[in-house]
């Protein structure tokens, strides 16, 4: 039996508790936190992103697949519209495993799973058979970090780099904008897990790709200059120069963000100017900063099922 599952005698259900939600829904009969099933998979969008940190993206671009559904429920998520909604394509196991290798064959630099977290459980034994048939590319697990240390270790050895995206520091902030108790807690345990698996990052390629280890990221927030210091604080007096951090200044006030008076502003030039100096005065030097940002700009993808719709054709449906 999994370890992050718990079968109910009573009325013969599997209750998921692969992530900290522990919402315990039958993801066999229906939807949990996540809005989303355990199987079959729905994928919003697959194709060779340019747009990730140079290290994951290359000049090939990173072979992205945007799964729909989270565990989260960011009120300032620019992917609203497949992570607070289910948009996209179902598909099976074995569909799923064709998009990689057709990912693969396009060129990708890797195998970039993107928003995972809450299909970890049915992905493991997909990644094992990847394995199994000798895969080519390096995997990365690019997750919100909101993440079960019992469900992470199922995937040592799967998983060559991680990405995830850590949050809050404070709970309160965790709470209030992503419904997620106890977030740093558990994120912290994730991150910890994840470099257990990785050690420190390996040196770029002769492409300039990272191959082996972890590549935190953190999206400033107006107004949390605080947290994010001691964000910074942590992932350097834990990791020091073992993992690459990508700090990010991109944040516009999307989705339900303009409900909430802290998040109607874009970050300021100030904030993340002060912050990137913090970084470097504490020794992160594998860093990644932007530039300054448009705060018209739009970083949302077309989820338009662009790769899955050709993928699914050539298959003559989402169950061949």
């Amino acid at each position: 039996m999994n370890n992050n599952t718990d079968f109910n005698v009573r009325d013969g259900a599997w209750r998921c508790q692969a992530c900290p939600r522990n919402c315990r829904a039958d993801r066999q009969a229906g939807a949990g936190f996540c809005r989303v099933p355990e199987t079959p998979f729905v994928v919003a969008k697959a194709y060779r992103h340019l747009w990730e940190e140079p290290c994951i993206s290359g000049s090939q671009g990173s072979g992205t697949i945007f799964f729909s559904g989270c565990n989260l429920a960011c009120v300032f998520c620019q992917n609203a519209e497949i992570s607070q909604g289910v948009k996209g394509y179902s598909l099976s196991a074995a569909n799923l495993e064709k998009l990689c290798w057709l990912l693969a064959e396009q060129g990708a630099a890797n195998l970039n799973l993107v928003t995972p977290d809450h299909y970890a459980l049915s992905l493991i034994p997909v990644l094992r058979h990847l394995k199994l048939q000798g895969f080519p590319l390096p995997v990365v697990w690019n997750s919100n970090a909101y993440e079960r240390v019992e469900t992470l270790r199922q995937l040592e050895g799967l998983v060559d780099v991680y990405l995830p995206d850590l949050k809050y520091w404070d709970d309160r902030y965790a709470v209030a904008y992503s419904k997620a108790p106890a977030y740093f807690q558990y994120a912290s345990s994730a991150i910890r897990e994840m470099y257990r698996q990785t050690g420190p990052a390996s040196p770029l390629n002769e492409q300039g790709l990272l191959t082996h280890g972890v590549l935190v990221r953190h999206l400033m927030l107006p107004g949390l200059f605080f947290d994010t210091r001691k964000l910074m604080d942590w992932l350097w007096h834990t990791f020091g120069s073992g993992i690459i951090l990508s700090l990010m200044n991109q944040y516009v006030p999307l989705y339900h963000a303009t409900d909430y008076k802290a998040l109607q502003r874009p970050l300021s030039a100030l904030e993340y100017e002060q912050m990137t100096t913090y970084v470097w005065q504490l020794g992160f030097r594998h860093c990644y900063i932007q530039d300054p940002v448009d705060p018209q700009a739009n970083y949302t993808p077309d989820f338009d099922g662009q790769g899955v719709a050709d993928l699914l054709l050539a298959a003559s449906g989402p169950d061949q």
